[in-house]
């Protein structure tokens, strides 16, 4: 996997060389790595804002690495300012003027748009994704993979994972976090801690009479499960689930006292 310059900006403000010696850059370092039987993928750096502001250029130098032998065109949202409607709309084009080679994406979230960006790709025809566990990386993180894929298989119907490893999605996150000794984040989509968590009386109850009430998925897909919380908001049916889950059984009087308290 190569990175290659796609922003006209950066090909003669950081490379301090011409558009078309930048074009002949990428052609040569495929051709040479396929000629020594190498399979390559080409990050293109910067591809999204490059495409905004120099189409021609930027679509010249994915071209280049197409016609070359590059097996896969990797769209970089390197600032990660790019919004899902730019993106979709960019990677359509790519995937339409290449239709035999892999596209991909390279999302980052600096508009908290990481994982959204990524399925806009998708949508728009992209068939590979790179991404991290819970997002880490530089600055405000990458693709986060436990919120991407389940937002594909649960959501879209694609598949990713092979059978029965979505399930894991919580457990590995919680485990990656350890390995990389931060606190896991309890807000994260699908596998956090409070992702199924309800506090309020009035979810609280309705739950308790049909789970899917205010709960976008089973958590047990993602290998979560439900919580609930109990406070100054809490009504009796949270209070009486809570005894529950803690094995304590209350009579009416005692949970009038418990809400009481």
């Amino acid at each position: 996997c190569i990175v290659a310059k796609s922003w006209d900006y950066h090909v003669l403000e950081a490379l301090r060389t011409t558009l078309d010696e930048g074009v002949a850059m990428i052609a040569d370092s495929v051709a040479y790595l396929r000629s020594q039987d190498r399979r390559v993928f080409v990050d293109f750096e910067h591809f999204f804002d490059g495409y905004k502001r120099n189409p021609e250029f930027t679509l010249r130098a994915v071209e280049a690495a197409a016609i070359s032998g590059a097996e896969a065109l990797v769209l970089c949202d390197t600032n990660g300012g790019s919004l899902p409607h730019e993106v979709e709309s960019a990677t359509r084009t790519v995937v339409e003027m290449f239709p035999e080679v892999i596209v991909g994406m390279h999302t980052q979230n600096d508009t908290g748009c990481a994982v959204a960006n990524a399925v806009a790709g998708v949508r728009a025809g992209a068939t590979h994704v790179q991404g991290t566990i819970n997002g880490y990386g530089e600055r405000t993180g990458n693709c986060d993979l436990t919120t991407f894929v389940p937002n594909l298989s649960l959501k879209m119907g694609i598949e990713t994972l092979p059978e029965g490893a979505i399930e894991r999605l919580t457990a590995v996150s919680h485990h990656v976090a350890e390995i990389v000794n931060l606190p896991p984040n309890d807000a994260l989509p699908y596998v956090g801690r409070s992702a199924f968590a309800h506090k309020a009386g009035l979810h609280t109850s309705a739950i308790a009479r049909a789970p899917d009430a205010y709960e976008h998925v089973d958590p047990a897909l993602v290998g979560n499960g439900t919580r609930f919380l109990v406070s100054d908001l809490s009504g009796r049916v949270s209070s009486e689930l809570k005894a529950k889950e803690l094995g304590i059984e209350l009579d009416p009087m005692e949970l009038a006292a418990v809400l009481d308290e």
